[in-house]
């Protein structure tokens, strides 16, 4: 089917004097037109920064551009162009139901559409419930979406979009995700890291992410890499660093591979005096109590 004719066969199959088709967004169209032309690679390049980084010719306030939202709903569901991740895919089938009905009526073939198709990736057996309740709370995060860390003591923490799951002696308890919302991520990076400081070992989680938002009323996307650690103190898991390491504006949407040379130029580590430090290299250190 050709990229737009969605838009006139929908019409066709609706009501004796269905509603007028809504004019795509250029820039929709062109992942749209790409998608149908079996290009899914390139469909996920337009589409995926087009609805995660709200383009400035849209108004900020509305619900998300329907048909981008849609097609890119689909490919997370299929793997089309990226990896499937049945809860984004469900969040993003969401937003495309909702403005759909906004734009062409509850009742429209393309709103029917995307709810049909939703069922699949929305069934409860294919939905962690917690990692879904974390993304509907905020939905734009992805890149790495579920990493178990072994504990010294003996237990693991599983870190997710709903935040970290602590289980150790015999108690199971859950940190929620720092909030963010209304600014972006992708997570290049989660790893566990332990440190002999002291009598005891300390265990540390450090995190690489992206953080991207709207700067200020000029709308130009601001995207900031973050160094994030966290300690992991009995069945909690408590912020210890914030570091940003990167600001870029306008650049495209990030992947989630990890930059050239942020890993090793950033260093957790037990110093001479037995403490942990942590070390940014050309913008020095500092001590994590």
């Amino acid at each position: 089917m050709h990229a737009l004719s969605i838009l006139a066969v929908a019409l066709t199959l609706g009501a004796a004097e269905p509603p007028p088709a809504p004019p795509l967004h250029p820039t929709a169209a062109r992942g749209i037109a790409a998608y149908e032309r079996g290009d899914f690679d390139k469909a996920f390049a337009i589409l995926k920064p087009f609805v995660f980084d709200l383009p400035p010719d849209l108004n900020r306030e509305s619900p998300p551009e329907p048909f981008a939202t849609f097609y890119l709903a689909r490919m997370f569901w299929r793997g089309e162009g990226t990896a499937v991740d049945l809860p984004l895919a469900c969040v993003l089938y969401g937003f495309a139901t909702t403005a759909l009905t906004e734009r062409v009526g509850r009742d429209h073939p393309l709103t029917t559409m995307a709810m049909e198709e939703s069922k699949s990736p929305c069934h409860p057996g294919n939905l962690d419930r917690e990692e879904m309740d974390g993304l509907l709370g905020c939905p734009l995060r992805d890149g790495i979406t579920r990493t178990v860390i072994e504990l010294a003591a003996g237990g693991s923490v599983v870190v997710d979009r709903a935040g970290f799951q602590v289980s150790a002696n015999g108690e199971t308890a859950r940190t929620p995700a720092r909030g963010t919302c209304g600014k972006h991520e992708v997570t290049v990076s989660v790893t566990g890291t332990r440190l002999q400081a002291g009598a005891r070992p300390r265990d540390f989680i450090e995190m690489f992410v992206w953080i991207s938002a709207a700067s200020g009323r000029d709308n130009h996307i601001r995207r900031e890499l973050q160094w994030l650690i966290f300690e992991v103190v009995r069945t909690k898991v408590v912020l210890r660093l914030a570091q940003p390491l990167l600001y870029v504006f306008d650049t495209p949407y990030p992947s989630a591979q990890m930059p050239d040379g942020v890993r090793e130029a950033a260093v957790l580590r037990v110093n001479e005096a037995g403490a942990v430090e942590f070390t940014v290299k050309g913008a020095g250190s500092g001590v994590i109590k």
